[in-house]
C-alpha cells in the first residue's frame, strides 16, 4: 500500500497506523516526485494519493504512471469537493475520490473496495477469440465484427472480467443494471439471449452457457474438443465414458437436477446410482471424473 503524502504529516501518520494495524504493509512519500519514483520500484496493490502535493501535483503523479501503463488501484485525496474536480480526478487516471474531512472507516472501506475490483486494467479483454477493446468500445470474436449496444457491451465486459466463474442473475442486476434490490424480472435473461446471439456466430462452439436455475457462465474456451462434452463415471474401477455432441445440450440434459453447494448437482437413481457432477470448476469436463457410489 502506498501513500503519496497528504498535505498534513500527522493526517500522513493516522492513515498510515490505521492502515498498518489492519494488516496493511505500507509506505509513505512526502512528496510528488518522492512518490512517483517509490510506485514505479514498489509496485504497490494499491495507492492513497493527495490532489496538492509539493514537488509534483497528484494528478500529474498518477497521470504519469498511467502512461507508463501502471494500473495500481488508487484512491485521490482532495479538498476539492465540487463536481468539476471529482470528475477530473477520476478522468486522469484515479479509482476513486475522497473529499476532506473524512472519517478513516470511510477511508478503509474505499481502499479495501478498490483491492476487490478486478486486478486487470487492460484497455482490451479477451477470452479465447472473443476480444473487447474498452477505449474503442468494439468487440469482435476473430474476424467477425460484433455490434453492440451499451448495456450489451457492458454485460459482456462484466463476463469478460470474470471468465469460467458463475454469475448469478442477481449479480448481474446489481453490477450492469446497479439495482440495490432484486425484482422479479426477466431483464437477464432478455438481455442475455440477445448477446448470447450476437456472440456465438453459427457454427461456432457457445461461450456463454445458462446454468438453469443458478446464472451464467462465459467460457473462455469450449468444453471439450471441438466443442464436445465428455464427463466419465467410475464405477467398480472401471471406466464408462458418454459423450455429448454440444455443451450446452449435455447441460440442458441435467437441468431438472437441484444445484447444490459450490456448484454440485446431485441425481439419485442415475443408472442406479448417485452421481455428483461438478459443472462449474474451471477444468474443462473432459479431464474430470466423476465418482459413482452405492447408497
Amino acid at each position: 500500500m502506498g501513500i503519496k503524502g497528504p498535505a498534513s504529516h500527522r493526517t500522513a501518520e493516522e492513515i498510515t497506523a490505521e492502515l498498518s494495524d489492519r494488516g496493511f504493509e505500507v509506505e509513505w512519500a512526502a512528496n510528488g516526485i518522492e512518490g512517483l519514483d517509490k510506485a514505479r520500484s514498489s509496485h504497490p496493490d494499491a495507492m492513497i494519493v493527495d490532489r496538492l502535493l509539493p514537488g509534483m501535483d497528484g494528478l500529474t503523479v498518477i497521470e504519469a504512471l498511467r502512461k507508463e501503463q501502471v494500473r495500481t488501484p488508487v484512491l485521490v485525496l482532495s479538498a476539492l469537493s465540487a463536481v468539476d474536480d471529482r470528475v477530473r480526478g477520476l478522468r486522469m487516471g484515479g479509482d476513486d475520490y475522497l473529499t476532506k474531512p473524512f472519517a478513516l472507516v470511510e477511508l478503509i472501506a474505499r481502499v479495501e473496495a478498490v483491492l476487490r475490483r478486478p486486478v486487470s486494467r487492460e484497455t482490451t479483454l479477451r477470452a479465447g477469440s472473443l476480444e473487447l477493446d474498452l477505449i474503442e468500445r468494439t468487440a469482435k470474436c476473430g474476424d467477425r465484427v460484433i455490434d453492440l449496444l451499451p448495456r450489451e457491451f457492458r454485460l459482456l465486459e462484466y463476463m469478460m472480467q470474470r471468465c469460467d466463474q458463475l454469475l448469478t442473475r442477481a449479480m448481474l442486476l446489481e453490477e450492469v443494471w446497479n439495482y440495490k434490490f432484486i425484482p422479479t424480472t426477466n431483464l437477464v435473461d432478455v438481455h442475455m439471449g440477445r448477446l448470447r446471439h450476437k456472440v456465438d456466430g453459427p457454427g461456432e462452439a457457445p461461450m456463454i452457457h445458462n446454468v438453469r436455475g443458478s446464472g451464467f457462465v462465459l467460457r473462455a474456451e469450449p468444453w471439450g474438443s471441438d466443442g464436445r462434452l465428455q464427463f466419465r463415471v467410475v464405477h467398480d474401477e472401471h471406466d464408462i465414458r458418454a459423450t455429448r455432441s454440444d455443451a450446452s445440450a449435455a447441460i440442458h440434459a441435467f437441468d431438472h437436477l437441484s444445484l447444490g453447494a459450490c456448484g454440485v448437482r446431485r441425481a439419485r437413481d442415475f443408472r442406479h446410482r448417485i452421481v455428483r457432477i461438478h459443472l462449474l470448476e474451471d477444468r474443462q469436463l473432459s479431464d474430470r471424473a466423476f465418482r459413482q457410489n452405492d447408497r
